[in-house]
Order: structure tokens, then sequence, then C-alpha cells
């Protein structure tokens, strides 16, 4: 939900939706800051306030208001956007695990389940709120509240929805109705000691724990949130990032750069489908890195990931990840045997990136492993000598010293070791060269040919 930062009097409201807060904020001045689904790391520690509602009169005034719209605004909410909406309906919007709440995607029903969240709801913030307040008994409540302030502030009375005479009331519902509103909002009913609607308790749900990473999702336009604010605290458990799967939908890698983060965030997400949130994490710190070296909870949250869960994270990511963290190891390491292991891996790929460039951009397509022999072997500059295809020991003896140096240990071996072995499960230079060797040599192509193939591609004959 929106949070908002005022001073003179220094205060954090947390306004959840239907609950007297549009009036609560036309009587407060001098807002200084707001933020949506999270209280931001940069705010003073003052004093916060939230008010609450019964979840049955709640729920009804926001089927109200999504079906006649609102007296005192224009725009939006001035009309009924669902006119034809039920309480069953809505039910089952709150209900429907596909709808998000928070804000990515916008349209009415999205925009129901949001106004619909239980009111305990961690996305709501009220576990932050040192006041709460009853909207039952809202003016005489905030009044006690202001002089506690020091404060004279008149509550004006505002929100309130249209259709007074056709309103859904609670003598509206059926059983089954006030059944499911128990259970949705157990919580509310229970933390906030409203009775329930029904003389049956339901059963005891498992609490909704607080999202580690609420900007991720919650991003209104037009608001600048810090980089600091953009990750999760760097003290978060990072056991629920690798338990969390990536849903987003399969996509193409994305090369782009946005110049806001949490879009940009969103843009890398469809490359870590079915993987573990924290390697889609782990990327996004190393894109705030790239953009500030310095930023000193990037920094936390890196070390944190790669010291406390590298080694089963390597496996996850692709190499395009595993240089990037290699690269990020020679950016902010202290250690220096960290620094020389990650340079390592990224020599290593990086140099097969620009073999492979090569020869995808300046040379024929040659599809299946090559069967003629175009050149012989021999020098190739500065002392350094062809490999010898059948029967050259040069790889299995450089993935031999490769395997004893990384064994030793270190933060950043997992990652140079995966990077080694998708050098040789991929279709590279290090794999053609091993599937040559061990076979019939290919078959020399003749000098006239060498010299008509060299014609047709503009170079010099060997």
């Amino acid at each position: 939900m929106t949070n908002f930062l005022y001073r003179q009097p220094d205060l954090i409201f947390i306004h959840i939706h239907k609950t007297g807060g549009t009036s609560i904020r036309a009587a407060l001045r001098n807002r200084q800051d707001w933020a949506g689904g999270y209280i931001p790391h940069d705010w003073p520690k003052v004093r916060s306030l939230a008010v609450t509602r019964n979840p049955v009169s709640r729920f009804l005034s926001t089927i109200n208001m999504f079906r006649f719209g609102r007296t005192d605004i224009e725009g939006y909410y001035a009309t009924g956007q669902l006119p034809d909406l039920t309480a069953e309906q809505a039910l089952d919007v709150l209900e429907d695990p596909a709808i998000p709440f928070d804000r990515r995607v916008s349209n009415e029903l999205a925009n129901l389940k949001h106004h619909l969240l239980p009111q305990t709801h961690p996305f709501n913030c009220i576990q932050h709120a040192d006041t709460l307040l009853r909207f039952e008994n809202l003016d005489e409540e905030f009044r006690k509240f202001c002089d506690e302030l020091g404060m004279s502030i008149q509550l004006p009375h505002v929100g309130a929805s249209r259709g007074e005479d056709r309103k859904l009331r609670q003598s509206d519902l059926t059983p089954r109705d006030l059944e499911r509103i128990a259970h949705n909002y157990q919580r509310d009913f229970e933390q906030l000691g409203y009775a329930f609607p029904t003389d049956t308790v339901p059963e005891a749900t498992e609490p909704v724990s607080e999202d580690p990473w609420p900007t991720l999702r919650f991003h209104l336009k037009g608001k600048t949130v810090a980089a600091r604010d953009r990750l999760p605290d760097p003290n978060a458990d990072l056991s629920r990032f690798l338990a969390e799967t990536v849903t987003a939908g399969p996509g193409k890698t994305w090369a782009g750069r946005a110049r806001d983060l949490t879009e940009h965030f969103n843009q890398l997400e469809p490359e870590f489908h079915g993987r573990p949130r924290l390697a889609h994490l782990l990327a996004c710190v190393i894109v705030v890195l790239r953009r500030d070296m310095d930023d000193a909870a990037a920094r936390k949250i890196f070390h944190r990931i790669v010291t406390e869960h590298g080694a089963a994270l390597a496996g996850e990511l692709n190499i395009r990840w595993l240089t990037s963290v290699c690269d990020t190891f020679m950016d902010v390491s202290d250690d220096a045997e960290v620094r020389a292991t990650a340079m390592a891996g990224s020599l290593l790929a990086n140099t097969v990136k620009l073999a492979e460039s090569e020869r995808r951009l300046f040379q024929p397509n040659l599809p299946g492993k090559p069967e003629i022999q175009f050149g012989r072997g021999g020098p190739l500059f500065d002392g350094m000598i062809t490999f010898w295809v059948s029967n050259g020991d040069m790889i299995d003896n450089l993935l031999a010293r490769c395997a004893r140096t990384l064994d030793t240990g270190g933060i950043a071996a997992p990652f140079v070791a995966e990077i080694v072995a998708k050098l040789l499960e991929f279709n590279t230079v290090w794999r053609r060269m091993i599937e040559r060797q061990d076979k019939p040599a290919p078959t020399a192509a003749s000098e006239d040919m060498i010299r008509e193939i060299a014609k047709l591609l503009g170079q010099r004959a060997p």
C-alpha cells in the first residue's frame, strides 16, 4: 500500500484502502515523500499511524466503490468501473492467485484485488505501524492522536461512495459469502480484534510472510526510488530466494539497459524462468554494482550470495552471468586470490566469446564438425604453434590443471568451474577440438581449392 512521510508533525501514515485514509491525508500537511508497499530505509524513525476497519464493512465498501464510484474526485474512481460486481465475484478475484495485487498489472480486476487485500497482509505494511486507530471511531481517536502530537486538526469526511440507496450491505451477503470472508480475512478478524461474521471460526491458515523484495513489483510511475530500496534488505534470509522459483515465463536473453532499475530487473526476469529467485537477485545486484561499484547494500548482498550459496547457485547460471560474477569479483573483492581466480574465468569465457564471434561474423557457416582441413599446422605468432588436433594433449593438461586449482576452493571457484563445464558442453572451439581428437585426420584440401576459397573470402592463402 502507499505510505506517506510528513514533517511537522513528523509522521509516517500507512494508508490502507477504505479505512478513511483519504480523509487523514486531506487533514495532514507538509507531505515530504511517499512510497508504495514498503518503508524506505532512509526515512526517519518517527511515529507511524494506520487505521483499521471491520473486514466485512471494508469489503462491502470496496465493492460499492467499484460499482458506483466516489463522490469526491474526478477521473478513474468517479464512476463505477465494475457496475455489476457481486460479492461472490469479488471473493473469486481475491482468491485467484493468477490476478496480481501489487500494481504490476493495470486493469480493473487487479485494481480490485489491490483494494481487497487483507489489512494484515505484509504488503499493506500495517506491521510497521506503532499506532492503530479504528475507522468505527475515527473522529474521536484521530483527535486524541493529534492532541498527543500537539496538533489541532479537523478531520474532513471525503472518499464516500456514490449510490447510497443501492449499496450492497451485510444483509445482502449469503452464508457462503460470510464463510469465505471469514476465511480470507481470518487474520484481520483475529489480529485486529473484530468479531467473526459467522458462528464457526475458520481453521487456522498459514500466515503470509512479509515479501523480502517488495520493490521488485510495486513501482509507481513518477516515483524516484533509491537503488538501496530497489534491492532487498542486505540482512534478509537468502534461503527464501533460493527456495522460490521464478515463474515469469521463458524469454530470450535481454541485452538492453533501462534507466529505471525496477524496469531493468523485470526485463531480466524471463532469462531466469524456472530457476531460483536467488539467481535473478544476483543478476540484479550485479546491475546495481555496474552503475555504482561503491553501493554498500549491493556489495553486501553480492558477498552474502556468493559466500552462503555460491556452490549451489553456480549451476543455475548461464555463461553470461557466470562471466559477470567473475567480473564483479574483480571489481569488488578485497581478496587477491579471489580476484585472480575470477580473472581466469573471465579471460577464458571472453576469449572463447571473441573466437566464436569472429567465426560467426567473418567465416562461412559450416554445419557440424569440420571434415576438410584448409590449412597446415605450424607457427601462429610469437612462438605459439597450432594445436596438434589428432594427438595434442594441451586440452587434457589444461583441464587437469584447472581441476586441481579449482578444487582448492575459494568463493570464485564454483563459478569458474561452471564456465569450464559450459565451454565443454556447448558448440565451442574447445568442444569441437575434443570431438576432432581420436578420429581420422580430415581430408586435406588441395592447394588449388585453398587458393580459390581464399580468393572468395578475400584472404591470402596460407
